[in-house]
This record gives structure tokens, C-alpha cells and sequence, in this order.
């Protein structure tokens, strides 16, 4: 990130990592036969993503007019992903089609 400030960039957005435990390898590997999402991988998600961005504050504090702004998209994706009701029942029957053909590819 200062390379990119020594190169001359003055707005960063640092995204945070996704849901890793939620993604479908993670829930083929450690999701058990459910396919939940893997909790052990999320932790450690939540973990690098607050590194990332304290990484981030402490950066922007010591480097004059750079804008770098940490973005969290792991929190959205993880409620959308356990909690599809409120956005409609579209996106529930995706994650399900998606979970049926894991299921089918891996049998």
C-alpha cells in the first residue's frame, strides 16, 4: 500500500476478504454433509480482516493526503449468505441450486 503511494495514488480502497468458510470449497471441505459454512475458516477471515484493517488505519495516519479506506464486503456477504429471506427468496434458491449441484459433482 505505500508503494502504491510512493507511485502516486491518493484513494485506496482495501477490500476485506469474503466469508472464505461460505464459499463452496470451504463448505465442500469442512462443512460436513449439510454443506454449512466452515466456522473455522471464517474466524480465521475475521482475524486477517482485522489486521488488514488496523494495517490500514495505521497507514493512513502516518502518510499525508492519502485517502486509503479499509472496505468491509466479508459482513454483508456473511449475513446474505445466512440470512437470504430478507433479500427475497431468489437468492435462497440459488445458494440451494448451488449446494445440490456441489452435492451431485462430488458423488
Amino acid at each position: 500500500m505505500k508503494s502504491l503511494y510512493e507511485l502516486g495514488a491518493r484513494r485506496v480502497w482495501v477490500l476485506s476478504t469474503l466469508p472464505l468458510g461460505c464459499l463452496p470449497g470451504g463448505r465442500t471441505v469442512a462443512g460436513g454433509p449439510l454443506r454449512i459454512c466452515a466456522p473455522f475458516a471464517n474466524l480465521f477471515a475475521q482475524t486477517f480482516n482485522g489486521q488488514l484493517s488496523s494495517a490500514v488505519n495505521s497507514i493512513r495516519t502516518t502518510l499525508p493526503n492519502y485517502d486509503i479506506r479499509f472496505i468491509d464486503v466479508y459482513t454483508p456477504l456473511f449475513n446474505l449468505i445466512n440470512n437470504p429471506q430478507p433479500e427475497g427468496h431468489f437468492l435462497y434458491h440459488i445458494n440451494l441450486t448451488v449446494q445440490i449441484i456441489l452435492t451431485l459433482v462430488n458423488y
